[in-house]
């Protein structure tokens, strides 16, 4: 059974691209607009990895993964946060919310996909 990725993404093109190459790789992505409805997504299609843009509105992805790392049942659930741009204070930010990677957009889908295997290999 193929690995299954929540992507959290508002902009529909991003998300297409995104879901297109990773299903390429052999992962399953279900896709989310809106950052708010996050949580009750993870919740019902319990995935092995979350994929999130940091800059979402609502709330962002630094704080959608502290909500995950505070919700009992999700806190386990690997984040990957993601950017169109990646500076070291936002992976310093990742990290202090309990990400576990953080990379930039338009990475190749297949190192994207070996990145996000790897993260729900090793867990949190």
């Amino acid at each position: 059974m193929p690995e299954t990725v929540l992507l959290i993404e508002d902009s529909p093109t991003q998300a297409l691209r995104m879901r297109i190459g990773l299903e390429q790789k052999g992962l399953k992505v279900v896709i989310i607009n809106e950052s708010t409805k996050a949580l009750a997504a993870a919740k019902e299609n319990a995935p092995d990895v979350v994929l999130s843009d940091v800059r979402m509105p609502g709330m962002d992805g630094f704080d959608l993964c502290k909500a995950i790392r505070a919700e009992g049942d999700l806190a386990g659930l690997p984040v990957v946060l993601t950017s169109a741009t990646v500076n070291p204070s936002d992976e310093a930010k990742a990290q202090e919310a309990g990400g576990q990677g953080f990379v930039e957009k338009g990475l190749d889908a297949g190192a994207l996909a070996a990145l996000l295997r790897d993260v729900i290999a090793k867990g949190v």
